[in-house]
């Protein structure tokens, strides 16, 4: 009987260890991903999203079955964003059709980082073909990059997408804050601006483009300026993106002016 019941036990285990690898189970080519960490080369946008915003879009991708609808989804991703070559490259590998993945790796070309690394996309296309028709591509992007040009990449030529229905992209919420080294990077792209208006609008830019800060990295954000009436702006700015809002009203022993500890408190009050 205690034989039996092991048995079935271990049976369960396995099954549950299965099911879980079913629902998550979102895997990239094994491919020489470029790093843009300390990345000083031509660029077309200023900084990638974080990979707390990455996975989870790169996942609606991998969980989407139906190739048009895959590649619309990857297109929705690229837009008004910004992308290290890797994540471009682990974007394109969920597709499935080699022009579809040529296509892409074109129309991602206005929103890459680290536009030297650009070529290296290739690892994703497997005909030659598709090879040297990016590189020709990549090359003359290289040649006239930097422009930092955003435009709308609805230009496909890709012919699988005859559906006429509006994709939807749902920007998962934040389920963690950013990790260490992603913050570190942040607060170095604010850090070494000192003109006041430049600083604050720097601050709110990065902190959209990484979305999910906890409150004791939003605190050292706003440590970052000498003003207070500014840390004060950008802590209500920062609200939207804390992963942790509960411990938010927490931020009002940051302010020594008692007018802006009462502006904070009544403006977190506000929001709940």
């Amino acid at each position: 009987m205690n034989l039996k019941l092991l048995i079935v036990c271990l049976i369960c285990l396995v099954w549950q260890q299965a099911s879980f690898a079913q629902t998550d189970s979102l895997k990239f080519p094994d491919l020489n991903y470029p790093d843009y960490n300390g990345y000083k080369g031509k660029r077309n946008c200023d900084l990638p999203m974080s990979e707390a915003i990455f996975i989870p879009l790169a996942r609606q991708v991998f969980n989407t079955p139906d190739e048009a609808q895959k590649m619309l989804i990857a297109q929705e991703v690229l837009k008004d964003n910004c992308l290290a070559v890797a994540q471009i490259m682990k974007l394109g590998s969920l597709l499935k059709d080699e022009n579809n993945r040529l296509n892409f790796l074109k129309q991602a070309a206005p929103h890459v980082y680290d536009l030297l690394h650009y070529g290296q996309a290739t690892q994703i296309l497997q005909t030659n073909e598709a090879t040297n028709a990016f590189l020709q591509f990549a090359r003359k992007q290289r040649q006239s990059g930097g422009n930092n040009n955003h435009s709308n990449n609805n230009n496909s030529t890709n012919n699988n997408n005859n559906n006429t229905n509006p994709t939807n992209i749902t920007h998962t919420p934040c389920l963690s804050a950013i990790s260490e080294a992603e913050y570190k990077a942040m607060r170095r792209k604010v850090r070494r601006i000192y003109t006041n208006d430049m600083k604050e609008a720097t601050a709110k830019r990065v902190i959209q483009q990484y979305r999910c800060l906890s409150v004791k990295q939003i605190r050292g954000v706003l440590r970052l300026f000498h003003y207070e009436n500014a840390s004060l702006r950008i802590a209500k700015f920062a609200y939207d993106y804390a992963v942790d809002k509960k411990n938010y009203m927490s931020l009002k022993r940051f302010f020594k002016f008692p007018s802006n500890r009462d502006s904070f408190a009544y403006f977190v009050n506000s929001r709940k």
